[in-house]
């Protein structure tokens, strides 16, 4: 990870002047306030995007924002209190982080609304497409005791292609691909995401990896396949997600069979196919090397 303002400010590499702080989020004044009291609150885990805060550390943040509203409210005699953020190309700083600003009448400070005009849009479509999307992705989250398994979004974009582009990850894969191809390749995610899930760490929200439920070559089976960091590796994390997909192929798809293909090098991949319970198949030559295939029978993941 580069270098982050907000998280040297909360190791106390950088200075600044925090109001508020616990286990949780820091909160300090904006160095460029809209209104004397600016606060920004931010988690104290390092997150880019809104959408990737873990659960807890949002209720944190919106708490701590409540208590700085209440506090600028309570001190500066304002007229009001406005509760903003940013995401996507739209932010500053690579950290999420929620605003706290005071406001006085006056204070020239408000929305700035473009010339187009919007209230010509279809309603019900529109309601209906994002329902169904709430819906469906909460349909597909999954969630095992560290992990959550859930549809990649626009904001997973930076993890999954350096995901793509990772020497070690990609060493068994046909080498890590290059910036167009990653972004290429998530574009197809995003067009199609399938069954396909991103891995997060439950407590921190982490980008982890990858994992999902494809077409096999052989255009007959399903395979479960997988990418995590390398930071990641050793911890019983890809065991841990990989269980859960099989075991909502089985329950929730009804499939009878899940299979997975790895190089016959890469001999961690198979002692963790094997972990799983699943059993040789058959051995095949494809992308100029030796590939063992696994296969997990419906009947053999019920005993």
């Amino acid at each position: 990870m580069t270098s982050c303002i907000f998280c040297d400010i909360i190791a106390g590499w950088a200075p600044a002047h925090i109001v508020y702080e616990d286990e949780h989020v820091c909160c300090f004044l904006d160095k460029y306030p809209i209104n004397p009291g600016h606060v920004l609150v931010v988690p104290k885990v390092h997150v880019p995007e809104f959408t990737e805060v873990a659960q807890d550390s949002l209720s944190a943040v919106i708490r701590a924002a409540q208590k700085i509203a209440r506090a600028i409210e309570g001190q500066l005699g304002t007229d009001g209190v406005t509760i903003m953020q940013n995401n996507g190309i739209f932010k500053d700083v690579d950290h999420y982080h929620l605003h706290v600003v005071p406001r006085f009448k006056g204070d020239g400070f408000g929305w700035v609304e473009p010339d187009t005009d919007a209230s010509s849009i279809d309603f019900p479509s529109l309601e209906k497409k994002l329902r169904d999307a709430v819906t469906e992705r909460e349909d597909l989250t999954l969630r095992t005791a560290r992990c959550v398994l859930a549809p990649p979004v626009s904001g997973d974009r930076t993890h999954v292609q350096a995901l793509y582009q990772n020497d070690q990850v990609r060493a068994y894969l046909g080498g890590p691909r290059s910036a167009a191809e990653a972004a290429q390749a998530f574009e197809g995610l995003q067009a199609n995401p399938g069954h396909c899930w991103t891995i997060c760490h439950q407590q921190t929200g982490t980008f982890m990896g990858l994992i999902s439920l494809d077409l096999h070559h052989d255009g007959e089976d399903t395979e479960i396949s997988f990418q995590l960091l390398p930071e990641f590796w050793g911890h019983g994390f890809g065991a841990e997600a990989a269980r859960e997909v099989i075991r909502f192929a089985f329950d929730e798809l009804k499939l009878q069979r899940v299979i997975a293909e790895t190089q016959s090098a890469n001999t961690a991949s198979r002692r963790l196919l094997e972990r799983l319970g699943m059993g040789d198949l058959k051995v095949v030559e494809r992308f100029g090397a030796e590939q063992w295939i696994y296969s997990l029978d419906r009947k053999e993941w019920a005993r």
